[in-house]
């Protein structure tokens, strides 16, 4: 059986997965004509127009075409919703955990990382087209040993091989695009704004933390004291997701916001304040600056959002540690697809779920399956919950729960930490870097002295 059989049936709606070429096939740029990047988006974007061609040979509504996706899935669709040249081909998206704003789906080293690729494989480096060429007659195989075996120095995080801004797919940097100060060019805003969304991310999104590019070489025995949190946890974390040669005041300005000042030295507490400080910063910033954007610009009020909040009972090669109790990371997977699914999968969804895993997973399949025939998820099969639209103002969403009733219809979930993440600190580094910039060039004319007690 295929992976979307249950989901299709449970909804009675028409299922269609595809594959995309990814990692140097799908995302290898040189900053040129010669290799522009996003072959994996231009993939999406063809398998998109297939189905509006071809649906309705299978019994499909061209007029009810649903992305949705999970974590790179969940930016993949999202970047299809910014590509004016999809309009008309699909009117709503879901996004499960993730956007095109997210730290881990952008990386400003393309060009870089594929000198470095051509320098493994000895090719000419200086020219773009002699590199490209070159690269291209590279076996598969030894391209995969490179991009996979870290002694080659190209597994980092983000990935050394990402969407890109080419001009044509992509005209507006993604890490960006849904800032509040950003002017989306109106083409862009005007096919968005027609789209309806809904986006969400699980209550332990931070379970992504859980790897070596994070600090955590083993997230069974992980069990952090608060100066490791403080002197290699958090710099480790801005280094991998804000940047190099940020200023300390940030760094002290995320541990004093994830610290648990109730119990700050309790070692389960800064676990549990690691695990959301990777959640909020990986996935709860962009999910909120998506959905403002959208219903800012939308005018139909179709902007719809959740948060996928259970201690799971099932277990699968997506359960991070036995001591981790909420939804990690990938783990909603099962519940969107009706935990059945072929032999080929079993590895990865293989689970043996309770009966209110199974019922929750139900009520899950009807949720996706309604929006995508109507844009509202409440219809056609009326639930009881009245999910309210999201709104900038109000922030209504869903929490995802066993035994759903309209209770579970609630508002501004995390918006503090959000707003951290999205306009407090960047504000911070941007105070820290310009004072810095006065500070040494007030010491250069001799104005300043040593102590920096510089007039403004």
């Amino acid at each position: 059986m295929n992976v979307g059989d249950h989901l299709a049936i449970h909804g009675n709606v028409i299922v269609v997965t595809f594959n995309y070429r990814l990692s140097v096939w799908g995302f290898l740029a040189t900053g040129d004509k010669n290799a522009p990047g996003n072959y994996g988006l231009w993939d999406q974007h063809m398998a998109i127009k297939w189905v509006h061609d071809n649906i309705a040979a299978f019994g499909g509504d061209t007029e009810k075409v649903t992305l949705f996706g999970e974590s790179a899935g969940s930016a993949s669709v999202m970047h299809q919703a910014l590509y004016p040249g999809n309009k008309g081909l699909f009117q709503r998206v879901i996004g499960q955990s993730g956007s095109v704003g997210n730290f881990w789906g952008n990386n400003g080293k393309n060009s870089e990382n594929a000198k470095h690729l051509g320098a493994l494989a000895e090719c000419e480096t200086e020219s773009s087209e002699a590199l490209v060429s070159c690269l291209r007659e590279v076996s598969a195989d030894l391209l995969v040993e490179f991009v996979s075996n870290a002694t080659y120095g190209l597994i980092s995080c983000p990935f050394p091989f990402l969407p890109t801004v080419d001009g044509k797919f992509v005209s507006t940097d993604p890490k960006h695009i849904f800032d509040k100060n950003t002017d989306i060019p109106s083409e862009i805003a005007d096919f968005f704004s027609s789209l309806d969304i809904m986006s969400g991310v699980n209550s332990g999104e931070g379970s992504f933390g859980f790897s070596p590019f994070a600090g955590v070489t083993n997230a069974e025995e992980f069990s952090p004291n608060r100066t490791f949190f403080e002197e290699t946890l958090v710099p480790l974390m801005i280094k991998v997701c804000v940047g190099d040669n940020v200023p300390r005041i940030a760094i002290d300005g995320v541990i004093q916001e994830y610290t648990n000042w109730e119990s700050p030295d309790d070692g389960n507490s800064v676990r549990d304040e690691f695990v959301s400080m990777w959640g909020d910063v990986s996935f709860t910033r962009d999910l909120y600056k998506t959905l403002d954007t959208h219903s800012n610009v939308s005018t139909n009020q179709r902007t719809y959002m959740y948060m996928f909040d259970i201690e799971p009972e099932y277990k699968s090669s997506f359960t991070p540690a036995s001591w981790f109790k909420k939804l990690g990371h990938g783990q909603d997977l099962p519940f969107t697809f009706g935990f059945k699914n072929p032999e080929e999968l079993e590895e990865m969804f293989h689970a043996s779920p309770r009966r209110w895993e199974e019922r929750l997973s139900v009520d899950i399949m009807t949720l996706w399956t309604n929006f995508a025939k109507t844009g509202n998820p409440n219809l056609p099969e009326d639930l009881g919950l009245d999910w309210i639209p999201y709104t900038l103002k109000h922030q209504h969403y869903l929490q995802i729960s066993p035994d759903m009733t309209s209770s579970n219809v609630k508002q501004r979930w995390n918006t503090r930490r959000a707003n951290f993440w999205a306009n407090l600190l960047p504000q911070i580094i941007k105070s820290a870097r310009c004072e810095g910039s006065k500070y040494d060039e007030r010491q250069n004319q001799g104005t300043c002295p040593k102590d920096r007690n510089c007039s403004p």
